[in-house]
């Protein structure tokens, strides 16, 4: 066996290094920010996958003021796990996520992220079940799942068995709209995937909250793909009844998903000095940008390259126009990494 199947995901991947990921969280981070004006976090436990890592867990503790974190895993590893909790507000737990959410005192509220490193499958499905089952109103939920598809010249037979798969075994949880699935074939890629899994995601959440003859429903927040090593998809949103006042909250951030678009967090590699050289024009870039954008529809693609040419020229070093807005999206979220001794 290949050994890199052997190992843990968390001993392939130093969890700290996935610029991606890093946004990803600060992403999360403001936007429960946000929601924070509206419902009090800190009486909220935090149950996550800290790993050995916990890096979430740190972020939320000091951006968000939670004192009662619960990390889960069922590895073999207690004593490494415990020795690397970062502070005594976080407890460790030796179990899977399915025993402690059949245990959990729904009573408490809850922020839960199930961040899997594995695709979606029946246990993931089992989870989500136990949570919308026992979900109080305001509870918060983020998922995540591996969203790998095969892609690229060459792979279309690997594809096309990947969703035949996928569609015989969660098919069942689809909308109208994706059980065509030779139609879906033609356009299958990862956003594609990501799309399916949303559904499925969202469909068994609703009819487990069906069954509880409440009028709690999942309000879908958040919607993000992303890909360090591998592609991932996570889903955020908060269970809400349909008269909470939150329903019709107007956000500041323009990460909420609307009509369950999903954002592509999808960022350019720079150095150091491009950053601070980018950063240090950031408002005229985000103007230049914004009046090229805005007016996509009134001028001609001529006129449009020779404005995106001037912005570009007036850069000390290259890049595309897709990256420097990619850049200009997300500079805000961008995580720096340094050498040192410790």
């Amino acid at each position: 066996m290949n050994k890199t199947k052997e190992q843990r995901s968390f001993e392939t991947v130093n969890y700290l290094l996935r610029p991606k990921k890093q946004i990803e969280r600060k992403i999360i981070i403001e936007i429960l920010q946000e929601l924070s004006d509206d419902i009090d976090l800190s009486q909220y436990r935090y149950v996550g996958f800290g790993s050995i890592y916990y890096y979430d867990f740190i972020l939320f503790h000091k951006y968000l003021r939670l004192n009662d974190l619960v990390s889960l895993d069922n590895k073999p590893l207690p004593r490494r796990f415990k020795f690397n909790l970062p502070y005594d507000y976080v407890s460790f737990e030796n179990k899977d996520a399915t025993d402690y959410l059949r245990e959990f005192d729904w009573k408490k509220k809850i922020l839960l992220w199930l961040d899997y490193d594995k695709p979606i499958d029946d246990d993931v499905l089992d989870d989500l079940g136990i949570v919308a089952s026992s979900c109080n109103k305001r509870d918060i939920l983020i998922t995540t799942v591996d969203a790998f598809c095969p892609q690229g010249p060459g792979s279309e037979d690997a594809r096309d068995d990947y969703l035949n798969k996928f569609y015989d075994k969660y098919g069942v949880y689809l909308s109208q709209k994706y059980t065509d699935k030779d139609s879906f074939r033609r356009k299958f890629t990862p956003i594609a995937l990501a799309e399916l899994l949303q559904d499925v995601i969202l469909n068994k959440l609703k009819d487990k909250l069906v069954y509880r003859y409440s009028d709690i429903q999942f309000y879908m927040l958040f919607s993000f793909t992303y890909k360090d090593t591998t592609p991932m998809f996570t889903m955020g949103g908060i269970f809400l009844e349909q008269t909470d006042k939150l329903r019709d909250k107007k956000w500041s951030t323009p990460f909420i998903c609307e009509k369950r678009i999903i954002i592509d967090i999808d960022v350019p590699v720079v150095t150091y000095r491009e950053k601070l050289h980018m950063d240090s024009v950031i408002r005229e870039l985000s103007e230049q940008i914004d009046r090229i954008e805005h007016k996509r529809t009134r001028i001609d693609s001529k006129k449009r390259e020779q404005f995106i040419r001037k912005v570009m020229d007036n850069l000390p070093f290259e890049v595309s126009f897709a990256d420097l807005k990619k850049y200009v999206t997300y500079y805000r979220y961008y995580p720096q990494y340094y050498e040192g001794i410790i």
